[in-house]
């Protein structure tokens, strides 16, 4: 089937280089539509792999652009029958202060927003990666690809996160090859009586990079349906983040991420990160557990150890990815202030993991975070409830697969 997309854009001079940029990465059939109005009428006719949309369009032609029309758009086509849904979105956007709203509304299916700038190709190299991988999963299904394990679990360095996944009762042998150093242990489980099969390993050293190259060696050999990450974290306190609480990520971003310069003879960093979300169908589950008091509450008295006074609860929200060990409630205030005012945690691994999950060749696992925050990340860090938490976020993985069907 050839690959279609419709490109939703008044401003003819980028429309051209989407264009152009999708040809080169395999799409044969392009439209264009300068307005709300005009693409409504493609959409109702022709089914699409790929829209892509401003955030900030007209109506209709020769009015001035409505700086959420792109969104008013997306919600229509995606709530009405009378549209052929699209395989994927990529939404566009010049103002960094609509980025997140845009991310919040085309990011519930997992779909991307990137951030224009005019003075860079940055944006249509973005655009490309993103198009090959919609490109891709269209071969595979065409090909027959199919998911070769049903749960991926990635962890970080230190052993507690690995040994608090070992110890779930799922009958885990070691699996060695001689040309990958990494050992890989395989668990079996069930759910309705349909087995469940899980891979798992560790980290090879600190960070995002090599929490990503776990995760995309991991996603290429075993193929999972869904990739984990299992683990701690520091939480945020100001955020009303308690000590042994379990954070689910959404979304996830390297706070990292962005440009330092100097202004007028001050020093000063300008971020740019690129979020990951949650898949609407894993938030559904991971909402249906927060419910689940009394399976919160056995599991956090049924571990022996030291743990906190606080009520275990999970808590989905922004969680950012660094490449550096925090111990500063300052640093951490200021990425809330000028990052994400919901900031829940903060960790060195989960966004490494997302993005593997995001941009591996299909068929795509979907990923998810599970970190349980051990400490606040200030002067006051040790690692008092380190395995509680790694205790936790495994147990929370194990009643998603076994009672709710991830």
């Amino acid at each position: 089937m050839p690959l279609k997309a419709l490109i939703v854009e008044d401003d003819a001079d980028k429309a051209r280089q989407a264009e152009q940029g999708l040809r080169e990465v395999g799409f044969s059939q392009i439209d264009l539509a300068g307005n709300g109005i005009a693409a409504k009428r493609l959409l109702r006719d022709t089914f699409y792999h790929l829209v892509v949309l401003d955030i900030a369009l007209p109506a209709r032609e020769h009015e001035e652009p409505d700086r959420r029309g792109g969104i008013a758009l997306f919600n229509e086509v995606t709530a009405r029958e009378l549209y052929k849904q699209p395989r994927h979105f990529i939404g566009l956007t010049a103002y960094e202060e609509i980025f997140d709203e845009a991310l919040s509304q085309l990011g519930a299916e997992a779909w991307s927003v990137i951030l224009y700038d005019r003075t860079s190709s940055e944006w249509l190299q973005q655009l490309q990666i993103k198009a090959r991988h919609i490109v891709a999963s269209q071969l595979a299904e065409e090909q027959g690809q199919h998911f070769l394990s049903d749960i991926g679990v990635v962890t970080a360095l230190g052993d507690p996160e690995l040994d608090a996944v070992l110890a779930l009762d799922w009958s885990w042998k070691e699996e060695a090859d001689s040309s990958d150093a990494t050992k890989y242990h395989l668990g079996l489980t069930s759910c309705n009586g349909a087995n469940r099969k899980i891979v798992a390993a560790k980290a090879p050293g600190m960070g995002m990079a090599q929490a990503a190259i776990l995760a995309t060696k991991m996603i290429l050999h075993y193929r999972p349906r869904c990739v984990v990450m299992c683990g701690i974290c520091a939480g945020v306190k100001s955020s009303d983040v308690n000590l042994g609480d379990v954070l689910v990520s959404n979304p996830s971003w390297d706070y990292g991420s962005g440009k330092r310069l100097v202004k007028a003879g001050v020093r000063t960093f300008e971020p740019a990160p690129q979020p990951f979300v949650l898949s609407t169908r894993i938030r559904g589950l991971v909402e249906s557990l927060q419910d689940r008091s009394d399976l919160l509450h056995s599991l956090r008295g049924s571990f022996q150890g030291q743990k906190p006074d606080s009520t275990l609860r999970i808590l989905i929200g922004p969680v950012a990815s660094g490449a550096a060990v925090l111990a500063d409630e300052k640093i951490i205030e200021s990425l809330k202030s000028q990052q994400n005012r919901k900031l829940l945690g903060i960790d060195m691994e989960s966004y490494g993991v997302m993005a593997a999950g995001s941009e591996v060749s299909a068929p795509r696992p979907e990923a998810l975070i599970i970190k349980g925050v051990s400490d606040f990340a200030d002067s006051a860090k040790n690692d008092a409830y380190r395995h509680y938490a790694a205790y936790t976020s495994a147990n929370i993985l194990r009643l998603l697969v076994e009672n709710f069907g991830l």
